[in-house]
């Protein structure tokens, strides 16, 4: 049906009569037809049909959604593939026909007694289920749930539901609602419309997507992944040491911290926190390394806190930088380099949120780190140098003249790209 119809439409007039005449009725006969190969295809050909704008507003109603609801009147494996339909269908069909055929049907089957039929996004009642694939469910889909929910509902309903999944007995579930926590924290930054003068404001779009633009930044290029050094190369482990410049200049920011701190001690208001997110949250996400540590966790959960570091941090705002200060600092001294790694093309981002002082004082060191990381790390800092050395003040930017030659150090003379980005 789909090269049908992609053919129909690319070389022959009239096509939306010939589908109409012959093809589209086909279609919905077939959609819920036993053979599975034919009825795969006729779903298939639906989907595209939509996606191709050919299905009028007056047919969705009269023979498409009928169509749906005898598949959900058919047996378990009849009621997933209806399920799935209706979610891939969703964005073609209006609101109110959403509500009054998917909603209901989607309701109900959630306490279906087939346990694949269950795996729907009904994130309060699923997230008890006793098995514990719909569980780990309900941890993957929560975070576009909550993009899509009011704040009072991402506050009463959805927190709980996480907070619940991220003390689960089972290591699939908690592992899956630790990926997402970083996640799920940010979509608190829409709605905190309480932000006080002094906070930096940042728009939506960028809050929305601060992570996804770390993420694409951060990718490994195939050619440079593959070429015939890199590919058989694993990237080396530094010991990350400063001159003796620099740890004069760390034990100057140990004291100014302990001042610091004692100032946040009697400023610091403790309400401030809980009018932003769950303090729960905060307190699981804080704790992420040694959880990752602990048995039956995996290892891949301290990168997805890296990952989203940032826009974690945009969320608490800059008055709050002291609660996640120190896990940043973990962070980017974290043995693997896969860690370290979207920080160093994050640290401009991060930089952008907090004070200068802040910025002086718990990212320039980090930042004179990275100087002298594997290559991987210390291209990130590379590509985005002018934005970061941009926030300083005049006189500590001066002192990194002397040490931008760290970064033309490569492992691979033949990597071009630090040239290309220092040019």
């Amino acid at each position: 049906f789909v090269s049908i119809i992609e053919y129909l439409i690319g070389n022959v007039e009239n096509v939306d009569l010939l589908i109409k005449e012959y093809l589209f009725q086909s279609i919905i006969q077939t959609i819920g037809h036993s053979n599975n190969r034919i009825r795969k295809a006729s779903q298939s050909a639906l989907i595209r049909l939509f996606e191709m704008e050919q299905i009028r507003s007056d047919e969705i109603e009269r023979d498409i959604l009928p169509a749906l609801c005898q598949l959900d009147r058919a047996c378990d494996d009849f009621k997933n593939e209806s399920i799935l339909l209706m979610t891939r269908l969703t964005q073609y069909i209006s609101s109110e026909l959403v509500l009054k055929y998917f909603v209901p049907t989607i309701v109900q089957q959630s306490s279906s007694i087939a346990f694949q039929t269950r795996k729907v996004p009904c994130i309060s009642n699923l997230c008890s289920d006793p098995f514990w694939g719909v569980r780990k469910s309900c941890a993957e889909v929560i975070h576009p749930v909550a993009q899509v929910c009011s704040k009072e509902s991402r506050w009463n309903i959805l927190s709980p539901c996480l907070i619940q999944l991220l003390q689960d007995q089972s290591r699939w579930v908690k592992t899956a609602a630790l990926r997402v926590l970083g996640y799920f924290i940010s979509t608190f930054a829409q709605s905190n419309e309480d932000k006080k003068s002094n906070s930096t404001k940042i728009d939506d779009e960028q809050i929305d997507d601060l992570s996804i633009q770390v993420e694409k930044s951060i990718k490994i290029n195939e050619e440079d992944q593959f070429n015939d050094f890199n590919y058989w190369r694993g990237p080396l482990l530094t010991n990350v040491d400063f001159d003796q410049e620099f740890i004069e200049n760390s034990n100057q920011s140990s004291a100014t911290r302990k001042q610091s701190l004692l100032e946040v001690s009697r400023t610091y208001d403790a309400d401030d926190i809980h009018n932003i997110l769950p303090i729960e949250l905060l307190d699981f996400y804080t704790s992420l390394i040694e959880q990752s540590h602990s048995s039956g966790v995996e290892t891949d959960i301290v990168h997805q806190g890296a990952h989203t570091f940032p826009a974690v941090a945009l969320t608490l705002t800059n008055k709050n930088w002291h609660l996640i200060r120190d896990l940043h600092r973990k962070f980017a001294e974290d043995v693997q380099w896969k860690v370290r790694r979207p920080l160093a093309y994050s640290l401009h981002a991060l930089a952008e949120i907090l004070t200068v002082e802040q910025v002086e004082e718990d990212l320039c060191p980090i930042f004179d780190s990275f100087f002298r990381d594997v290559d991987e790390v210390k291209i990130g800092i590379l590509s985005n140098l002018a934005r970061f050395l941009k926030v300083l003040q005049l006189s500590t930017r001066r002192t990194y003249l002397d040490k931008l030659t760290y970064l033309t150090c490569v492992d691979n003379q033949r990597n071009w790209r630090f040239r290309y980005e220092s040019a």
